[in-house]
């Protein structure tokens, strides 16, 4: 689920939880023990409906907040239940009604996971799950920004830098055996020093600072999320936050903006996303050819207002005659059932015959044509 802000919508689901809007028990899968802190203090839940999961130690109690304690793995489930890193792997969660979401912060590079392997070992961390809840996984996660060229670009710096030092690890054993070991200054991040304060280059520093960077280039826009959703396989492909309400059975709130933004990037995606088009497609019987007729930059033009939309649309379809021009625009201009003055509605058919340069031989409408 790619969102704005990943933080937000996890308290929402935390909310539609706690409601009943949302059924099933939450296990939120994310490695932070301060937004898993923030969460709390923002939706304010009672302590007996959540669960925390992580690394027992005075610094993650401290971040709680008041009232909240850190859980074993093996405690009773709750509605709401946190997990940090401590449980992505070689945990069985047991919980029938159990639902996963899995929380990524691009900006918070210690909560971006490998799609590959670190996504389907948290999937399947509830082991007798639901296979309707199963199938409903949601990964919810923003975008990095952290283009090629930024990837690229570190991944050389940082081997450059390992190398270096493994050519100068020759001068910093001389060093040492000479007992100068305390003359060396481990100024990088790729030294360290052993329990005998012998200075050594660090392998697997270089390698967890090569795979953060690569998480962060795999985080950098939605598209790269969902072709790597793709490649692992995956079913549960990610989708915009704006997108979901298509699929809630109550009625919302959509901006058409969002929505049509939306409906060109699938349109225009080498991906299938034929059921998102079709959804919107059915929302809005007029978008399709918004986007063939109208395209997107008169669509932008008229600042997206459907009024306008349907009417640049009226004067652009050449089957359509002078009486079914006008026919259309009633069905913009009047509300079905309103209430409407003689002034009005001679305003409103004046406009009309005006826009779409509509000529009869009464001329100007009055009163007394009605």
């Amino acid at each position: 689920m790619k969102t704005n802000s990943p933080a937000s919508l996890i308290c929402k689901r935390v909310q539609q939880h706690l409601s009943g809007d949302r059924f099933g028990n939450a296990h939120i899968f994310i490695n932070s023990v301060k937004t898993i802190s923030s969460i709390i203090s923002n939706v304010s839940p009672k302590v007996e409906d959540v669960r925390v999961v992580c690394s027992l130690n005075a610094l993650n109690s401290s971040k709680l907040p008041s009232g909240f304690e850190i859980s074993d793995i093996n405690s009773e489930v709750r509605r709401i239940n946190f997990y940090t890193s401590c449980a992505f792997e070689g945990c069985d969660i047991f919980d029938k009604d159990g639902r996963i979401y899995i929380v990524s912060d691009g900006k918070q590079a210690h909560t971006l996971y490998d799609i590959s392997t670190s996504i389907p070992q948290i999937c399947g961390r509830i082991r007798d799950q639901k296979e309707e809840y199963r199938s409903g996984i949601e990964h919810i996660f923003n975008s990095t920004r952290y283009s090629e060229d930024d990837y690229e670009t570190y991944v050389k710096s940082a081997v450059s830098d390992y190398v270096k030092l493994l050519t100068g690890q020759e001068e910093i054993d001389r060093l040492y055996d000479k007992g100068l070991a305390h003359t060396i200054n481990v100024h990088s991040d790729y030294l360290y020093r052993d329990k005998n304060d012998r200075v050594h280059a660090d392998r697997n520093k270089l390698y967890v600072d090569l795979m953060q960077a690569k998480y962060m280039y795999d985080y950098s826009s939605f598209a790269m999320m969902d072709l790597l959703y793709k490649k692992a396989g995956n079913a549960n492909r990610p989708v915009f936050e704006k997108i979901e309400k298509l699929y809630s059975k109550k009625p919302v709130r959509m901006v058409f903006k969002d929505m049509f933004i939306e409906y060109c990037k699938f349109k225009e995606s080498d991906d299938d996303y034929t059921k998102e088009i079709e959804l919107l497609e059915e929302r809005y019987d007029f978008i399709r050819d918004a986007y063939n007729i109208l395209g997107k930059s008169e669509v932008e033009r008229v600042k997206y207002k459907v009024s306008s939309i349907r009417r640049e649309l009226i004067k652009l379809k050449p089957i359509y005659t002078d009486n079914t021009k006008v026919t259309e625009c009633l069905k913009i201009h009047f509300r079905q059932n309103g209430v409407y003055s003689i002034s009005g509605i001679i305003s409103r058919l004046n406009k009309i015959y005006v826009e779409f340069q509509i000529t009869g031989k009464w001329g100007t409408l009055r009163a007394t044509r009605l």
